[in-house]
């Protein structure tokens, strides 16, 4: 059979063929958030985009109980799932439920208290800044049912819901924004088509497990599932931290006209980032499986690697080579403090691609020490950032070593896994 890097292309088949929906409701996916975000750039001032820019990425900060809630859901179904027993998925999931709820209540609370210092923080409106607090408390809910989903691998079922949610989103956003709403507009949008996103999801949960009865033949200590949550909790965090702060200190520490330039470019890196996603979201169930079956797990993980670089570098090559034909076409803006800085939004957010890779094959094998070299490398590019923002290059450069760092260690204890 023909060979490469040493992985059969057989292999490469399955993967696209187990998660061949989702990849296709990843396009339509990309392609809505592409659209939404060319609108936004387009339609919006380079100061109102900024500002859009920043709440996105403190929402994909504070969205890490989201993040952690489904990586843990999806890891504990996807075993559950392997047994074929729905019971457990079921008593597990309502345990879970009841205890989100309440600290999603208890959460909105808090943002809405410290809402006034964030904004003055990131020189905001408070207003922009509640309406995010509501996208929040929304999202919360979500990753109990895309976690089942998932885990179950109802890969048909969550394109489904990636779709609906995709669409609406470009649609109410872009709407509201059209007749003159702007950045509230865009939040109330986002909003809007989370909820009903959500509510369908509840619709989606595969029968064989709303209908479950009798008791589980895999009794889990609920305390396990609580302290693998840290552990994701903490690798999520780092990873939140450093692709997504640098966009919330410029804002703080530089003009809002250079927060807009660095927020114009950073549209590249968005698309180089966000790509192989998808790759992360079909093979972490696949991992967690293959664990529980005790199976080697390693060959899906040089999948992984070897597609999400092809994706990015394939990428990175055309965005360097014509950095101002890609914010032309993106963008429409043709700044050369933006242009400037397409190439290294590139090469830092190709590595990043990488190293998500690595994060989420040491969640399936329970392998922890990667998650503390992720949260070194978070309060390293924290502090550089801080210390060092002479210009808006300098930031990225900033990002490029944690990154380049990052894949180094990464293989490292690649090695020292293989070897235990």
């Amino acid at each position: 059979m023909l060979q490469f890097n040493g992985l059969k292309i057989k292999g490469f088949k399955e993967l696209i063929q187990a998660g061949g929906i989702l990849f296709l409701a990843s396009i339509f996916a990309n392609i809505c958030f592409l659209l939404f975000w060319l609108f936004m750039v387009r339609r919006l001032s380079s100061v109102e985009y900024g500002v859009l820019n920043t709440l996105f990425s403190l929402l994909m900060i504070l969205l890490l109980p989201t993040s952690t809630i489904q990586t843990v859901i999806t890891k504990f179904v996807s075993q559950f799932y392997a047994l074929r027993d729905f019971v457990g998925i079921k008593y597990f999931t309502i345990h879970f439920a009841k205890r989100i709820s309440l600290a999603d209540v208890l959460f909105l609370a808090l943002f809405i208290i410290i809402s006034p210092a964030l904004g003055s923080f990131l020189k905001i409106p408070i207003n922009l800044i509640i309406v995010t607090g509501i996208i929040l408390f929304i999202s919360i809910i979500s990753p109990l049912t895309l976690g089942i989903l998932q885990g179950a691998q109802r890969f048909l079922s969550l394109s489904v819901n990636i779709i609906i949610g995709s669409f609406l989103r470009l649609i109410l956003a872009v709407s509201l924004v059209f007749v003159g709403f702007k950045v509230m507009g865009a939040l109330v949008g986002v909003a809007l088509s989370t909820g009903l996103a959500l509510i369908i999801s509840f619709f989606q949960i595969p029968q064989e497990i709303l209908e479950a009865r009798g008791n589980s033949s895999k009794q889990i200590r609920i305390d396990s599932v609580y302290q693998y949550s840290l552990p994701v909790f903490f690798s999520l965090l780092g990873w939140l931290v450093l692709t997504n702060i640098d966009v919330i200190l410029v804002k703080h520490y530089f003009l809002p006209i250079e927060a807009g330039f660095y927020s114009v470019a950073q549209m590249v890196g968005k698309i180089i980032l966000f790509l192989p996603s998808i790759i992360s979201v079909v093979l972490f169930p696949k991992m967690s499986e293959a664990t529980v079956k005790q199976r080697q797990v390693l060959p899906l993980l040089k999948k992984g690697l070897i597609l999400t670089a092809f994706l990015c570098i394939t990428a990175s090559i055309f965005c360097i080579l014509y950095p101002n034909l890609v914010l032309k076409i993106l963008t429409r803006k043709q700044d050369w403090e933006s242009i400037k800085l397409v190439p290294f939004f590139c090469i830092a957010m190709t590595f990043y691609a990488l190293v998500n890779q690595f994060i989420f094959y040491n969640l399936a094998i329970q392998s922890y020490r990667f998650t503390i070299y992720i949260l070194i490398a978070s309060l390293l590019q924290i502090g550089l950032i801080s210390l060092f923002h002479p210009n808006l290059a300098a930031v990225l450069f900033s990002l490029i070593l944690c990154s380049a760092l990052l894949f180094v260690l990464g293989f490292f204890e690649l090695v020292i896994t293989q070897k235990k």
